[in-house]
C-alpha cells in the first residue's frame, strides 16, 4: 500500500493509494513524534545488537524519510520536521561512528567526502543532514562532538 503525507499550509492532506483525508496539524505532529521515535528506536536496536547492515539500512530509511518530509513542508514546518528529527539523526551519526570503528573500515578524508561507495555516501549524507539539523536547533555541543569525531576518522 502507498503512504505518503502532504502537509499544506493549516491542513494536512493523508493520501492513501487514491483516497484523500483531511487532518489537523496536530495529529500530523503526533504521528511524525512516533515516526521519529520509532527511528530512534530501531537505530538503537541495531546498533546494540551489533548488526551493521541493519543500522545501514535504519539509517538510510530514516534519511529518506527525512528528505521525502521536507520536500512536502513548507519553511514554515521545517522547523518543526528538524526539532523531531535531531534526536534520532544524532543516534544514528553515533552508531555509524560505532560502526566504523568496529568494522575496521577506514575512510579518509577524500572517500568520505567524495562518496565513492554507497556506505560512504550514506555516513557522508548523515553526518552532514545531522550537522545541518542539530545548527538549526542550536545544539552546539552536539555539533561539535559530531564533527571532532569524524575528524578523528577522517585524518
Amino acid at each position: 500500500m502507498l503512504y505518503g503525507i502532504l502537509i499544506l499550509n493549516t491542513a494536512c492532506l493523508n493520501i492513501c493509494c487514491s483516497q484523500i483525508v483531511v487532518i489537523t496539524p496536530t495529529p500530523a505532529l503526533t504521528e511524525l513524534q512516533v515516526l521519529m521515535l520509532h527511528y530512534r528506536r530501531a537505530v538503537t536496536l541495531s546498533h546494540r545488537g551489533a548488526h551493521w547492515i541493519l543500522v545501514q539500512n535504519t539509517v538510510r530509511s530514516l534519511l529518506n524519510a527525512i528528505t521525502c518530509l521536507r520536500g512536502c513542508v513548507g519553511d514554515d514546518l521545517t522547523a518543526a520536521l528538524y526539532g523531531e528529527a535531531h534526536p534520532p539523526l544524532y543516534c544514528a551519526v553515533n552508531a555509524l561512528y560505532d560502526m566504523l570503528l568496529n568494522s575496521g573500515v577506514g575512510l579518509g578524508q577524500q572517500t568520505l567526502l567524495a562518496g565513492n561507495s554507497e556506505g560512504e555516501c550514506l555516513v557522508r549524507r548523515t553526518v552532514l543532514l545531522a550537522v545541518h539539523v542539530l545548527y538549526v536547533h542550536e545544539h552546539w555541543e552536539k555539533v561539535v562532538s559530531i564533527i571532532v569525531k569524524f575528524k578523528d576518522i577522517t585524518k
